[in-house]
């Protein structure tokens, strides 16, 4: 057995472990440890999870984006890129924003505004682009969603297509800027 706070006889042990058959539960546990220990940060963010119970972590101050789900069926997805563009260009005229769209899976177009300091500046932008009846008769033209994400949960909430688990997290986690 190896003694608590005996980091280096614990790496050099998980090392041999982890070695001789990566694809066996107990080599992939050594080494899911051995990383862990080299690098906390999986175990930070892992802790995180579970305490909050999501796939999805708060981080008030990272760099943020704003996107748009928008339905296929209905809306005209570069008319409404063009429309935030324009409206963008008077309210924001110093400021130099990309704004992109892809598919997301065979329903949705996603439409990505960045990039934003923090929540604090995606929310004020939301609430920008919200205020303009242009962009809102356009989008009530089919279901669609507004929301903020930093950009380490986009590559989750994409991989995943997680709309409605994302949703949740942003309705409990952003909701109090409103």
């Amino acid at each position: 057995l190896i003694a608590v706070k005996d980091t280096a006889k614990a790496l050099k042990r998980l090392e041999e472990v982890a070695t001789p058959d990566p694809k066996s539960a107990i080599e992939k546990e050594a080494e899911y440890i051995l990383k862990s220990i080299i690098d906390p940060q999986n175990i930070l963010k892992a802790n995180q999870q579970a305490l909050t119970g999501s796939n999805y972590i708060l981080k008030s101050q990272a760099p943020q984006m704003v996107i748009i789900i928008v339905s296929k069926k209905g809306a005209d997805i570069n008319y409404l890129k063009t429309l935030i563009s324009d409206h963008h260009a008077e309210d924001y005229s110093n400021e130099v924003f990309e704004i992109s769209a892809m598919l997301m899976g065979t329903e949705n177009h996603l439409l990505m505004i960045k990039t934003f300091k923090s929540i604090l500046e995606t929310q004020n932008y939301i609430s920008l682009i919200s205020s303009s009846p242009k962009i809102t008769e356009e989008l009530n033209k089919s279901s669609h969603r507004i929301m903020a994400i930093d950009f380490d949960n986009f590559k989750y909430f994409y991989s995943k297509k997680d709309t409605k688990g994302y949703y949740e997290f942003y309705k409990k986690n952003y909701s109090y800027l409103e």
